[in-house]
């Protein structure tokens, strides 16, 4: 199956659920403070009113909670010129926007242009953090990325998951087309090639940090999980592609021995 998409902002709260509801976490992050987001809102909004060249914008928090003022300051030979552009305050039990005061040139539809930059900064994730999140999502699904930042392979075992999860998060930007790979042996060569890059990587990194020693238990058994779960996306794939794929699947489970090993030896201790 094929999944792609485009780039664009979306909802947290919905991309949150869905990744909820599938028993992922982790995977969206956090929203950030209001005080940080009414502090992004003011700043943008404030750029746009009295622009003048040779001066700067400054906003600070005032003395009450949640509330920012935006200055335009003009640099003077004696003494700076501050010119007050708005000041706002948000209410932390609603999340509504107030202006408390404006300059003369400020637009009509000041409160709704702070309030809209407000809720975006707080409760949207930016076209990046979504592209990131969507790419955690196939991963744990077990797809691959097939060169391009939104083209992906996902076994067709998987659709039901992928279709579900794309529903919860209302991502219908995100579309996914069903496609026989059987029988083009250049896509499954693709396919093959991008999993391969990915799983030596992994398998390195798993080497490497065993080889290091030191591992607590804890450690051992994340690294664990992460062969395994490995290990399990391999074998879908070398059922999905009718191929055995042992050159990917001798070095994690040559990882797995050596944290078994490993494990062994720090109980011996």
């Amino acid at each position: 199956m094929l999944i792609f998409g485009t780039n664009a902002p979306h909802s947290r709260s919905l991309l949150k659920k869905a990744c909820d509801n599938q028993g992922w976490t982790r995977i969206v992050s956090r929203p950030p403070s209001k005080h940080w987001a009414l502090q992004t809102a003011v700043t943008d909004v404030a750029k746009g009113i009295c622009p003048q060249r040779g001066t700067a914008l400054s906003v600070r928090a005032l003395s009450q909670e949640l509330a920012f003022e935006a200055t335009r300051i003009e640099r003077g030979t004696l003494h700076n010129v501050v010119t007050p552009l708005v000041s706002v305050q948000l209410d932390d039990t609603t999340s509504v926007v107030s202006v408390l005061e404006s300059h003369a040139s400020a637009p009509a539809n000041l409160t709704t242009l702070l309030q809209q930059g407000y809720d975006n900064v707080f409760g949207m994730l930016s076209s990046s953090q979504v592209l990131r999140a969507v790419q955690s999502a196939i991963d744990k699904l077990g797809g691959v990325m097939l060169g391009g930042r939104n083209v992906y392979y996902l076994p067709i075992s998987m659709k039901s998951d992928w279709d579900s999860f794309r529903t919860d998060a209302c991502l219908w930007k995100y579309h996914s087309s069903e496609m026989i790979v059987a029988t083009n042996p250049e896509t499954v060569a693709h396919v093959v090639d991008q999993l391969t890059t990915e799983v030596t990587t992994a398998s390195n990194e798993l080497l490497e940090k065993i080889a290091a020693g030191d591992l607590t238990t804890e450690a051992s058994k994340r690294l664990a999980r992460s062969a395994k779960e490995l290990i399990a996306k391999v074998t879908r794939y070398e059922e999905s592609f009718q191929q055995e794929m042992a050159f990917l699947r001798q070095p994690l489970e040559n990882a797995m021995q050596a944290l078994s090993v490993s494990s062994l030896l720090s109980v011996s201790v």
